[in-house]
């Protein structure tokens, strides 16, 4: 246990690292589960920070360490009295309800953005604004699918996802072929000097249905575009495996993990 001025005196020295989860609302999880693994010390200092690092006791009982992660949660102050005074819907944790125009239950007023409900992420808050606006000039909109929404953590490697884990196929009663592939075997990681990574697809293996991917490596912050708009299209492994990847690239992975997952695969 320390006390606030301990706390304080920690934060002001501290070594700041982003951690941008998908499930934000996970990071003190997140935290307790680094802190276990590394042998870390956790500090719990209340709602939106907690700290952990290597930390130690000296002679005069002074606390010494070589490193402090800041992990952050996204937490919402629309439960004002500013907002409250609208008499606008909430969801749970103080977000906003909306319909899928991005309309509260009060006629005229629209939210989007972090103060309504997760994903948070900056490229779904400014395509929801676009579909706002849509909405108010009384133009054709369409509804924001969540499964179809990438998330991108900018750490080294980079991670990239969309749609759904393989732990969620199942829960959700799909019986699954899941397709996996190394950077190792991909030329122009080894050419970049990142061959460390992968690139994990899950399709349905009923209907061909392409559910989800999962990858890690050099520059799938921008690869994972190319799963983005194939969950759109509603692809299937079929589409995927017959469509021309160029070469040396990248997204040659792409193509691997998906024909890895119907023991196609080629390169590794």
């Amino acid at each position: 246990n320390f006390k606030k001025n301990e706390i304080m005196k920690i934060k002001k020295k501290m070594i700041k690292i982003a951690i941008d989860s998908p499930a934000a609302a996970g990071a003190g999880t997140i935290a307790k589960k680094i802190s276990s693994h590394y042998n870390l010390f956790y500090l719990d200092t209340g709602k939106i920070y907690r700290y952990i690092g290597y930390l130690k006791l000296n002679n005069k009982n002074k606390i010494s360490y070589n490193l402090i992660m800041n992990i952050l949660k996204s937490n919402t102050n629309a439960d004002s009295k500013f907002v409250n005074n609208l008499l606008v819907d909430f969801m749970e944790k103080s977000f906003i309800k909306t319909n899928e125009h991005m309309q509260t239950s009060v006629n005229g007023i629209y939210a989007i953005g972090d103060v309504t409900d997760g994903p948070w992420l900056a490229h779904k808050a400014s395509h929801e604004g676009i579909l706002c606006v849509d909405a108010i000039k009384g133009l054709k909109t369409h509804k924001i699918k969540k499964e179809n929404i990438p998330g991108c953590t900018y750490s080294r490697p980079q991670i990239a996802s969309i749609g759904l884990t393989e732990k969620k196929a199942l829960e959700l009663n799909h019986e699954i072929k899941v397709g996996r592939f190394p950077f190792i075997g991909n030329g122009k990681a080894i050419a970049l000097g990142e061959p460390e990574g992968f690139i994990k697809t899950i399709f349905d293996k009923k209907t061909g249905e392409f559910l989800g991917a999962h990858l890690v490596g050099p520059e799938v912050t921008e690869l994972i575009q190319g799963f983005a708009i194939a969950k759109k299209l509603e692809t299937t492994e079929e589409d995927l495996m017959e469509t021309i990847f160029p070469h040396p690239t990248l997204s040659e992975a792409m193509h691997e993990s998906v024909l890895d997952a119907y023991d196609r695969v080629i390169h590794f």
